[in-house]
């Protein structure tokens, strides 16, 4: 399954891993992108153009993957809601607005709905 963002995008394979490539300025790739996987976009900032794997959700089995115009959010199988990038607005489901804070469990979908 694969979603797209703003500027970027999110896929998983038949094995279970999270990728992600394109914009990364909010956090919303969940990863770092390795240095010969990036370019320069015309706005200079750093493009991760081809799939970074998001190793910090390798210990779960994604379901769904979503992405919003900076943000992004994964539910597991098990029900468990990630989100990684913005949050202005409590977008991503979280109470704090850190910039800085990449990706985190934000609990089971059944207990957020």
């Amino acid at each position: 399954m694969a979603a797209a963002g703003g500027a970027h995008s999110l896929a998983t394979t038949a094995g279970g891993r999270v990728y992600a490539f394109g914009d990364g300025r909010q956090g919303q790739l969940g990863v770092e992108p390795p240095g010969h996987a990036t370019a320069m976009s015309a706005t200079g900032h750093r493009c991760c153009v081809l799939p970074a794997w998001v190793e910090a959700l390798a210990a779960i089995s994604p379901r769904a993957v979503a992405c919003g115009g900076d943000f992004s959010l994964v539910v597991a199988h098990d029900g468990s809601l990630y989100s990684f990038g913005a949050n202005s607005f409590g977008r991503r489901g979280r109470h704090t607005h850190a910039l800085g804070e990449m990706w985190g469990d934000v609990g089971r979908c059944g207990e957020m709905w």
